[in-house]
């Protein structure tokens, strides 16, 4: 049920991550074999912010191949020598020394760091992080606790606020699947609010 990506957040208006094509590029900046060998062999790739079987799951969303030259295409034209803070937990670093490997590669400078655990999660909700790692387990079936509980307080803007408002007083079944697909695909595609790896 658990889905672990990276998320963005870009309230300051100075992060590189308002540039749409640095948020694209992060998308096919990461090869899940690799992912795969740091997971233990314990991880399929995801496309999305949950699993299959979780209502709201959009099938259209595949996994997004690895392509180092279209990640560093989208970034032409942007300005150089870009840079990432990049915020993850105590006991990844294999992980944090491939996310840092893999920025260099398409041309960004990455700052890592590590952080303890009591103190990671108030950090990354404080709006503060620019890029952190995250995992999300939807223990009610339902993608909606996702979208209230993490989109909604980062990431209202655009109009995913108001399609978060809609989902949340529908009770109809298979309309409110419908909805959560459409605020699936408009976070993952549209808005890019993250890139999810693996579940």
């Amino acid at each position: 049920l658990e889905v672990h990506f990276l998320m963005f957040g870009w309230k300051n208006p100075e992060s590189a991550l308002r540039h749409r094509e640095l948020r694209e590029a992060l998308r096919y900046a990461f090869d899940f074999k690799e992912l795969e060998r740091l997971a233990g062999g314990f991880a399929h790739p995801a496309g999305q912010f949950v699993s299959r079987g979780i209502l709201g799951y959009n099938p259209a969303l595949d996994p997004v191949p690895y392509d180092i030259e279209k990640a560093r295409g989208l970034l032409r034209g942007l300005p150089e020598n870009l840079s990432l803070t990049v915020d993850l937990p105590e006991g990844v670093e294999a992980f944090g020394a491939y996310i840092e490997q893999q920025l260099k590669t398409i041309g960004i400078q990455p700052a890592i760091t590590f952080w303890a655990a009591e103190k990671y999660q108030d950090h990354i909700f404080s709006g503060r992080s620019e890029v952190f790692f995250f995992g999300w387990r939807s223990e009610l079936g339902d993608a909606g606790d996702f979208f209230t509980n993490l989109v909604r307080e980062h990431y209202a803007d655009n109009g995913v606020g108001e399609l978060i408002a809609a989902m949340e007083r529908n009770v109809f079944e298979s309309l409110r699947a419908e909805q959560l697909q459409k605020l699936m695909a408009t976070v993952v595609e549209e808005e890019i609010i993250g890139v999810p790896l693996f579940e």
